[in-house]
């Protein structure tokens, strides 16, 4: 449910007053507790009477004990009465059942944020600054004038201290300090909520002034009163008859005079106003006026158009007057379509765009409203010419060389009508040396060929620019086009023109993973991926070390994918760092800039070079305090002095320094992938802890490694009480090892197969590994539970969402789940062997299966009265290449930043994955996403869709039949058709 503070706020100061009242009669609630006195008892009977708060005991309050995130979270919502139950899932990995909901539901609200993007931390104490910060949000406090005098509350917090301030929610620890690292106390955040749970930011009953329609999507409402803009925003207005508010703003003042007026206007925008009804405005924030306002009616606005002219073949110029309510329907252009018309802001003159070019030094009647014109395109003598600096693509059709005359765009075939000779020609460099004239389909009209990536030999591209292939970046000609007309002969300068895969489309580059291989490596030996590389976070190589962008994220539109070739690598200084072959050699001190390009998208990161090696300096841990019932785990990484990560062989570069072995023992085991992680196995022993800290290694002499202490204290508490079931979101290379080992019905599970969360599709997320853990009734971790000891049941929304078998045990730790071929959700269930008391779910949703068309717009086709053959042109929006066209107008179920393309000879859609403009399926490669379809009923009619680009349906006289095109996704389902009636 969309967040209403306004109205809980209203809703919640009710209820407290009616419980308050309701138990009057009785002993005041914070009598009972022996640790509240009289500055907390009113806030502490608010909390209790309100159900947002219980006491620590029955005759303790906890006043001054803590308060923690979590804990804060399931108050604050219970306040404001959130929908917890329906609150969408948030990004943290670390909120158990009692906090996720009111978590969940305060993250939806915008009322607060996390420690990072995936941990919320709800056992922490939290801060007062954070609790001002949380308080401010959730009940939309305003500062005003107030700012507040606090020495230790920097900028971050200002804004929100000062709004607590104005609204006498706190007033400091002292007249300078408001203590803002402090925690938080129960006695204090008792006294936060009461203190805020009577805020009224918005008049009860703003008292309307005057309503007026501006147009048909415009109104303005003014008040009696001032309101700011967050106040405007919580306003809610109501129409008779019904007028939908698609946005509501504050107005500022015209002039003195209204500001004096102590008036605000607000301006709705509106659906579109249906002409001739009289609307009135009845209620606003759902309270209804003493008198419904009407709405003043718009002033009746009509274009009218004094003049038409033509810019160029595509171009016309109105001028008159209102021309902002003019529509492409309101002109009519003979033998031609208007694509679209833009008004000038002052409505005086407005651009229309045609469809077609007009024919040059021809009359063309153009209507608009009813008032006819007589237009003239003329091409004017040509004084100067000019190739237009542009980009086109290696291999679509029906692509032009843009040339200006005179300044305007213009056509070759313009330029021909009006009786001039045109000649484009085309060199590998400015030098005009070597002509690549083969790039031209014609010489005349600029035409491109769509072999360009291909074709070899005299004049071609490649061969002219002497390169096997266009680069990623793409390939510079120098392109002029020379025109005469009699004796008069007009020329362009030399232009470069680039040649590209626009296929590899990308707006930006958002993420470059960067592989470090080290040092001593060189030549054939440079084998990435091996037992010494690590991801490197920082931007510091060392002088020999090499490395390579493993993979980048790429970007276009809304669309995202993760791309592991077709990027290109440069560098900016090549005595700092130099590349070969997309490897990164780190040659001397210095700083250089690095660029990875893909398609027209660039990512930069700047490499600092620096003598040296690198040292270890510091372990990170994932747990630093553990209790041990049994066996568990820890993850450590060993970090260098620029806090990337040193593989670890364990004993030689680092080891464990234990206090007491004998209370809990504890095993290191080496690195075994790019990420530096590694595992320390922790075995309860005996009752007591054990201090462990890093050593450079295990000889007599060593070093300590960092200030990381990792306090491991042994319970006998082994006795099982339930079971733990999480997801495995941080995937290594033994995970996927673990994983291909457990699943027996294949092998060769790659990384990319696994899922970091709980969704799973068939491509791309097959797998997940679901880590079981065995706690007793502390929570505490018990000995990794065996495989054998318990069993795994599977309940599914559908037949087929899981693959059968759906999962696979391992001898100890984990399940791995398998995504079936059919969208839905399963639940997983973990059931102990001995006692069946002991169970655990785990829900798991299967997405629309990979990448899938869901739906496709199609033309509309009529109906066919005379011998034609109906093709995928005709019912699919395409561009033409020399391979497989592009088609559009699809929707798939995943974003792809790739385009989608029709195999013509197998009627396959796929995803380009490669950019090379043809099928090619398999790892890696292209991946299909449907395919089309002709079906006929009736007597027809010859061929049929075996073939498209060369059968297609054909209908001749006699013929009486439907034709039925469709687009079916990979498990063959209709997700569009098209049905065109032959009968002639």
């Amino acid at each position: 449910m969309a967040y209403q503070p306004k109205s809980y706020r209203k809703f919640v100061a009710s209820a407290a007053t009616a419980t308050l009242v309701a138990t009057a009669v009785t002993p005041a609630f914070a009598a009972g507790f022996t640790d509240v006195n009289k500055n907390y008892k009113d806030a502490v009977d608010y909390l209790v009477a309100n159900k947002i708060a219980k006491g620590t005991t029955d005759t303790t309050f906890g006043t001054s004990l803590p308060i923690t995130r979590g804990d804060a979270a399931v108050m604050i919502a219970n306040v404001l009465k959130l929908d917890t139950a329906n609150a969408p899932a948030s990004s943290f990995k670390d909120l158990n059942s009692r906090v996720k909901g009111a978590v969940n539901a305060l993250v939806e609200a915008g009322i607060v944020s996390g420690k990072t993007e995936t941990t919320f931390e709800p056992g922490a104490q939290i801060k007062r600054a954070e609790m001002a910060k949380i308080i401010a949000n959730a009940y939309k406090l305003e500062a005003g004038d107030v700012k507040n005098e606090f020495k230790d509350v920097n900028s971050n917090w200002d804004p929100f201290v000062d709004k607590l301030l104005a609204n006498k929610i706190t007033f400091g620890k002292t007249e300078t300090t408001f203590a803002p690292d402090a925690n938080v106390t129960r006695g204090e955040f008792a006294l936060f909520m009461y203190r805020a749970k009577d805020i009224e930011s918005i008049p009860a009953d703003p008292a309307v002034a005057d309503v007026k329609a501006v147009d048909d999507t415009t109104i303005e409402v003014t008040f009696n009163g001032k309101l700011t803009a967050d106040q405007v925003k919580e306003l809610e207005f109501t129409f008779d008859p019904a007028l939908k508010v698609e946005k509501a703003a504050l107005k500022e003042a015209a002039s003195t005079k209204a500001a004096a007026a102590e008036q605000t206007t607000v301006v709705l925008t509106t659906e579109k106003q249906k002409e001739g009804t009289a609307y009135k405005l009845t209620a606003v924030k759902g309270a209804e006026l003493k008198a419904p306002v009407e709405v003043k009616p718009a002033p009746i606005v009509v274009a009218t158009v004094d003049s038409v002219s033509a810019v160029n073949s595509k171009e016309l110029t109105l001028s008159g007057a209102n021309l902002t309510k003019l529509k492409a329907e309101d002109i009519n252009v003979a033998s031609n379509t208007v694509a679209s018309v833009t008004a000038s802001a002052d409505g005086k003159t407005a651009k229309v765009t045609l469809t077609t070019a007009l024919a040059a030094d021809q009359k063309t009647k153009v209507t608009v409203k009813d008032k006819s014109f007589d237009v003239e395109y003329k091409v004017a003598e040509v004084t100067s010419i000019t190739v237009d600096e542009a980009t086109y693509d290696d291999d679509t059709a029906k692509q032009f060389v843009a040339i200006k005359a005179n300044g305007a765009t213009i056509t070759a075939q313009e330029l021909m009508t009006a009786g001039y000779d045109v000649q484009y020609t085309a060199y590998s460099s400015k030098a005009a040396t070597t002509n690549v004239n083969s790039i031209f389909k014609s010489q005349t009209t600029g035409e491109l060929k769509t072999d360009l990536a291909t074709a070899t030999g005299a004049g071609t591209l490649l061969t002219g620019l002497n390169i096997g292939s266009i680069p990623v970046s793409g390939a510079d000609v120098y392109v002029k086009v020379t025109i005469t007309k009699g004796s008069n002969v007009v020329a362009s300068n030399l232009t470069k023109v680039t040649i590209k895969n626009k296929d590899l489309a990308a707006d930006t580059i958002t993420k470059a993973t960067l592989l470090n291989a080290g040092s001593g490596i060189s030549g054939a030996a440079r084998a990435f991926e091996g037992t010494n590389d690590f991801e490197q976070s920082s931007s510091t190589l060392l002088t020999g070390e090499i490395a390579k962008f493993s993979d980048i994220t790429v970007k276009a539109g809304t669309k995202e994918a993760k791309e592991t070739t077709g990027y290109t690598v440069k560098s900016s200084d090549s005595s700092v760092v130099s590349v070969s072959g997309g490897v990164l050699t780190a040659e001397g001190p210095g700083t250089a800039t690095i660029t990875v390009t893909y398609g027209g998208a660039t990512y930069t990161k700047t490499i600092t070079v620096q003598n040296g090696t690198r040292t270890a300096t510091s372990v990170s841990a994932n747990k630093t305090s553990v209790t041990v019932a049994g066996t568990t785990t820890v993850k450590v990484k060993l970090l260098d002095q620029f806090g990337d990560p040193m593989l670890i062989t364990a004993g030689t570069n680092l080891a464990l320094q234990q206090s007491d072995a004998t209370k809990v023992s504890a095993s290191l085991a080496s690195s075994t992938d790019a990420t530096g992680e590694a595992i320390i196995t922790l075995t309860s022993l005996a009752s007591g802890s054990n201090i462990i800290t890093f050593r450079d290694s295990s000889a007599a002499n060593s070093s300590k490694i960092g200030t990381t202490a990792i306090t491991a204290t042994s319970t006998d508490n082994n006795t099982l009480a339930k079971y733990k079931l999480s997801l495995d979101s941080e995937i290594s290379a033994t995970d996927v090892s673990d994983v291909d080992t457990a699943h027996t019905g294949v092998s060769g599970i790659t990384k990319d197969q696994i899922s970091t969360d709980a969704t799973l599709d068939l491509q791309d997320d097959k797998y997940l590994k679901l880590d079981i853990e065995g706690l007793n009734s502390a929570d505490v971790e018990l000995a990794s539970v065996a495989g054998s000891s318990y069993t795994v049941t599977t309940t599914v929304s559908k037949s087929g969402v899981l693959a059968s078998p759906a999962t696979y045990k391992a001898t100890s730790g984990f399940i791995v789940v398998e995504a079936g071929s059919t969208a839905g959700t399963a639940t997983i269930t973990v059931t102990n062997n001995a006692n069946a008391n002991i169970t655990q779910t785990f829900q798991v949703t299967v997405e629309d299966v990979g990448y899938n068309v869901t739906a496709a717009t199609l033309k509309n086709v009529p109906d066919v009265t005379y011998a034609t053959t109906l093709k995928y042109k005709d019912f699919l929006t395409y561009t033409e290449s020399a391979n497989d066209p592009i088609i559009s107008g699809l929707t798939l179920s995943k974003s792809t930043a790739q385009p989608v393309r029709l195999q013509l000879s197998s009627d396959i859609l796929y995803i380009d994955k490669n950019g090379n403009g043809t099928y090619q399926p398999g790892a890696g490669n292209d991946i299909p996403v449907g395919k089309v379809d002709f079906t006929e009923s009736g007597s027809v009619i010859t061929g049929d869709a075996g073939n498209l680009s060369n059968v297609g349906v054909t209908t001749a006289p006699g013929d009486d039949a439907t034709v039925l095109f469709k687009v079916l996704n990979n498990s063959n389902e209709v997700v569009a058709t098209k049905a065109v009636k032959v009968n002639f």
